[in-house]
């Protein structure tokens, strides 16, 4: 019976030595994907420069960029030409655009300044609540992605090519 016990002992040892690398790589290998939670978006109503409010609760897109740009920036008017090639690849009926714009001027400058790219782009005046409320801002542009819930499913620092956001945007997308 002791013998018995020792060969015993001496198979599982060896199975922990020799079958632990193999387990582990099979479970690198099969691992199963994170869920991530989306957080959601702040329901923000904001003034465009015309003096309008509007809201977020009645885009009825299905998606939504929001993009923070600066007036005068050039990576920020760099990705404002970037929503304009995504605004040309989709619908306005499935795609809403809005870019705040991160500038205390008056809207009348602000309407001259942006008024050539107002294709299909609502431009509004910021609010820190609603910056606070997309989880602060480390650099313009940042540009959000949201899902037709209105939760944040992409952020991007810095300039994004309409090509990087066209996957998120083909994932809420898609029939």
């Amino acid at each position: 019976m002791k013998a018995g016990m020792v060969i015993c002992a001496f198979a599982v040892a060896v199975l922990l030595v020799v079958g632990g690398p193999i387990l582990r790589a099979q479970s690198a290998t099969n691992e199963t994907p994170l869920v991530r939670v989306a957080p959601p978006a702040p329901q923000f109503e904001l003034s465009d420069f015309y003096g309008r409010t509007v809201k977020l609760s009645s885009c009825t897109t299905t998606a939504v960029i929001v993009s923070f740009v600066l007036a005068d920036d050039p990576p920020s008017q760099r990705q404002l030409d970037e929503l304009t090639r995504l605004r040309a690849a989709h619908s306005r009926e499935a795609l809403g655009m809005f870019a705040i714009v991160l500038d205390n001027r008056p809207n009348e400058l602000l309407r001259e300044r942006f008024v050539a790219l107002e294709r299909g782009i609502q431009f509004l005046r910021y609010d820190l609540s609603v910056i606070e409320g997309f989880g602060g801002l480390t650099a313009a542009p940042t540009t959000f992605v949201l899902d037709v819930h209105r939760n944040i499913i992409g952020r991007h620092v810095g300039l994004t090519g309409a090509d990087q956001l066209e996957p998120e945007l083909r994932a809420i997308l898609r029939p």
